[in-house]
């Protein structure tokens, strides 16, 4: 049976990517970190939402594509390494699943929570540092 892996799916990014994803009856794995956020009441034959990394059960799916969808915005009452581990550590975990279930295809897509500055408005642009 092949699937669909994805982190992040549980934001909003993520959430439409699986809405997008279920109208095609694809097989989806969502790993959850927190809560079930945007997906709070969604559930079907197709989607397994997991709340750890087995490899082993990860691979009787045939991962063909793993989305990384996933981030946790810095704020300053959190600890740092609460952040590194969020966002770098899960990013390594990632790479090294997609090797070793052979995934053919891994796409990143970052929110602007990991790389821009909090500006006036919170909003951003294409001229937003």
């Amino acid at each position: 049976m092949k699937a669909i892996l994805v982190f992040g799916g549980t934001g909003f990014l993520g959430n439409s990517l699986v809405n997008y994803l279920s109208a095609k009856r694809i097989k989806i794995i969502i790993y959850k970190r927190r809560t079930l956020g945007y997906l709070k009441n969604k559930n079907g034959n197709n989607l397994i939402i997991i709340k750890s990394l087995n490899k082993k059960f990860l691979k009787k799916f045939k991962i063909q594509t793993i989305y990384h969808l996933a981030s946790s915005p810095f704020s300053p009452s959190d600890k740092f390494n609460d952040f590194y581990d969020a966002n770098i550590i899960l990013t390594r975990k990632i790479i090294m699943l997609a090797k070793y279930l052979k995934v053919k295809q891994l796409i990143y897509t970052s929110t602007g929570s990991i790389f821009s500055k909090k500006i006036k408005l919170n909003t951003f642009d294409e001229n937003s540092s």
